[in-house]
């Protein structure tokens, strides 16, 4: 179903501006080693040690950087690369490695002030000028591409002429769209676009709807697309497209899922693309970076052959390269689902071309935006500038919990084993990582576990820091009380297995968790991030925690275990978690709002901002 994969480093050695060694240090090639593995736990360690040992090594610089990034440390990653390279802005050498490593990092501003004031220092700086033009133009900024260029002694010019003809042509282009010297193609693309591709009409309510997202991954967002997606599929032709796909692995965690309810799933990568366009169209499809190009066309062909009357894009990684597509299409409707907070506020999911682009599709009259949750939606209108009301609101949704099965799963009967003595369970649902304080729960546990004998605590979940948190637990010699066996499909089991749930994210959208757990009569104990506040009744149906942003461990310590110290209360507020979720979570008014965005909102003309 899918080729052979391209290692994630292979393309680095053609970087213009570097000084590539063809046979790299030792400490590089075993890292790269290491990454044809595909087992990403250790591997930031691996590389920073590579980029230590060889600072001046491309390769380690910035698949070091880039999994900083993955790993969502990005202040670490930005504390790295200033430890590394204090003279950036005075040294070329090592401001060419600051935009290696910045560029991993998607942290635009900071690296043009820095290349540039470096630049104006050093105007004659021939390799970081040749990197610069590199970056520029793959972040389709042409004209200022251009402009980097011409400050380059033609004898040190490191592209071939079909390049430079390439370069000039684009930023030529570019210019009758805009007479920014500094703009990003992208959104004056997107605005032409909306204007040279009319909608074809829709062909009423029950017309076919195309979910675009990066994977089927076991993550929340995933899981309320697989809800969604199969509760249309009753009334409606719905099929799912995945950017990328890992067939039997982690990131086709929820296709199971969708082929029991027969949805169509189509991996991007094996679409054909569309060839016919006109010539205008063809024009300006040419200044999208190569990648977008690419996954747009695609996207457009299977779009003109499906003719869906909507397009509907799950996450912020989706938006942009969906909403191209759909444009080249005619696709009469463009519905956007943010999960969580905006990239703004979390900038390690922060793409290029998102804070210039997302302000101008929202303004398109065939594009309807949709979050989560209120704090969500709100945060969206504050960074896109728009309207309070303009970003609609489909919370997560739950289905009805079916009753416990007599069978635990094997694993769970793992753990009953391994802890005999404990009758009371705290369970905890999340990716191990800072934002989720997967760490922190563990402290939590163990300090309620100095004066508890009769209690364990089970987390479900993988990410980037499991393996650090079992050697905690380990070192904690609590293996036998705080259980952490990954990832597991039957959630719902273990729901009816545990007496609370406690939940300690810094920054949250809708959290699935909260909701699921309530669905299922278990009682929260919670932070306060995203929109916990709608979903948990303070007091009624759990307790909501002071703040998110700080998390005092013993207090929050304490609280567990005055909510454990009443088992009564526990089932009190587990019935009222139950009413609550019927009420407002239900699966039927997640897809019934659903269904009125896919199928009525108004076309109107919302002011488009000026070029």
């Amino acid at each position: 179903m899918i080729g052979p994969r391209t290692p994630p480093f292979q393309h680095l050695a053609t970087f213009p501006g570097e000084e590539f060694i063809a046979t790299p240090p030792i400490a590089v090639l075993r890292a790269l080693a290491a990454e044809r593995q595909h087992r990403p736990a250790g591997m930031r360690r691996i590389w920073r040690a590579a980029l230590l040992r060889h600072p001046q090594d491309v390769t380690a610089c910035r698949m070091t950087l880039r999994w900083y990034r993955r790993d969502r440390r990005m202040a670490e990653g930005r504390a790295l690369l200033s430890r590394l390279y204090p003279d950036a802005n005075e040294n070329p050498a090592s401001a060419l490695m600051m935009l290696h490593g910045l560029a991993e990092l998607h942290a635009e501003a900071e690296l043009d002030s820095i290349v540039t004031g470096c630049l104006s220092r050093n105007p004659r700086a021939p390799g970081l000028r040749n990197a610069y033009v590199h970056h520029l133009h793959a972040r389709a900024r042409y004209v200022s591409a251009l402009r980097v260029l011409r400050g380059i002694p033609a004898e040190q010019v490191q592209f071939d002429p079909a390049f430079l003809q390439d370069l000039g042509r684009k930023a030529a282009l570019l210019s009758t769209l805009t007479p920014d010297p500094e703009a990003d193609a992208v959104p004056h693309v997107i605005r032409a676009l909306a204007r040279l591709c009319p909608p074809f009409p829709a062909d009423g309510a029950k017309a076919r709807v195309s979910f675009l997202s990066g994977t089927l991954g076991p993550g929340g967002a995933e899981r309320q697309m697989t809800r969604i997606a199969c509760g249309l599929f009753g009334d409606r032709p719905v099929d799912v497209i995945l950017r990328r796909a890992d067939p039997g692995g982690e990131a086709d965690f929820f296709a199971p899922d969708l082929i029991r309810a027969g949805v169509p799933i189509y991996r991007l990568g094996e679409l054909p693309a569309t060839a016919l366009l006109p010539r205008r169209v063809s024009q300006l499809v040419d200044l999208l970076p190569q990648t977008l190009r690419a996954e747009a066309l695609r996207l457009a062909g299977h779009y003109r052959h499906t003719r869906p009357a909507a397009v509907y894009l799950w996450q912020d990684g989706a938006v942009l390269t969906g909403a191209l597509g759909a444009l080249l299409a005619g696709v009469p409707r463009i519905v956007t689902s943010f999960r969580g907070m905006p990239p703004i506020q979390r900038p390690e999911l922060l793409r290029p071309h998102m804070a210039s682009a997302f302000p101008i599709l929202a303004r398109l009259n065939r594009v309807r935006l949709t979050a989560n949750s209120t704090p969500g939606a709100r945060a969206y209108e504050d960074w896109l500038g728009l309207r309070r009301g303009a970003v609609a609101i489909i919370h997560n949704a739950a289905p009805p919990v079916a009753p416990t099965s007599p069978k635990a799963p094997t694993y769970w009967r793992g753990i009953h084993r391994a802890s005999p003595a404990c009758h009371i369970t705290v369970l905890g649902i999340f990716r191990h990582d800072r934002n989720k304080r997967a760490r922190d729960w563990i402290e939590v546990a163990a300090r309620l576990l100095r004066h508890r004998d009769d209690v364990r605590f089970v987390v479900l979940g993988q990410g980037s820091d499991h393996a650090r948190n079992l050697q905690r637990v380990r070192d904690l010699g609590l293996a036998s009380r705080i259980f952490l066996p990954g990832l597991c499909r039957d959630v719902p089991a273990a729901l009816a297995r545990s007496d609370l749930l406690m939940h300690l994210p810094r920054l949250e959208g809708s959290p699935n968790a909260l909701i699921e757990a309530q669905a299922a009569g278990v009682p929260v104990l919670c932070t306060p991030a995203g929109n916990a506040a709608q979903i948990v009744g303070h007091g009624e149906t759990g307790h909501l925690l002071p703040r998110a942003d700080r998390l005092d461990i013993g207090e929050t310590a304490a609280i567990l275990a005055t909510l454990l110290a009443d088992p009564h209360r526990l089932t009190r507020m587990g019935e009222a978690g139950r009413r609550r979720c019927r009420a407002l979570f239900g699966l039927d008014t997640s897809l019934a709002r659903t269904r009125a965005v896919l199928d009525g909102f108004q076309m109107t003309t919302r002011r488009m901002p000026s070029p």
